[in-house]
């Protein structure tokens, strides 16, 4: 049963990390959104570029995914086939954090 599972799990998975900061912004969440977020996150490790997410241009290819009224700001490190989630905020807060997000992630490499 185990080569079966294995056999049959997508090759192009992506490991998900996620940051301090990202981790106090889930935790700040309701449950219900908590979970829709927590959903959205898991759901990149197979596709990490979905239909809801952008590509933010000044903040170092960070990618923005748009959940309800909440936001997951990410990098895509496709070397390593790493997904690093930096923020997660509501939709008011998040563009405010923005310039020092983009700061703080410029040493490292993310792909488009």
């Amino acid at each position: 049963m185990e080569r079966l599972q294995e056999e049959t799990r997508p090759l192009n998975t992506y490991h998900i990390q996620i940051s301090s900061e990202a981790q106090r912004g889930l935790l700040s969440l309701s449950t219900p959104n908590r979970r829709l977020v927590i959903d959205a996150i898991e759901a990149l490790s197979e596709n990490p570029r979905p239909t809801n997410s952008k590509l933010l241009y000044k903040a170092e290819n960070l990618r923005r995914l748009t959940i309800g009224d909440y936001r997951v700001l990410y990098g895509i490190q496709e070397s390593n086939s790493t997904i690093t989630v930096e923020l997660i905020r509501h939709r008011s807060i998040v563009y405010t954090l923005l310039g020092a997000l983009a700061i703080a992630v410029r040493t490292k490499r993310y792909s488009r």
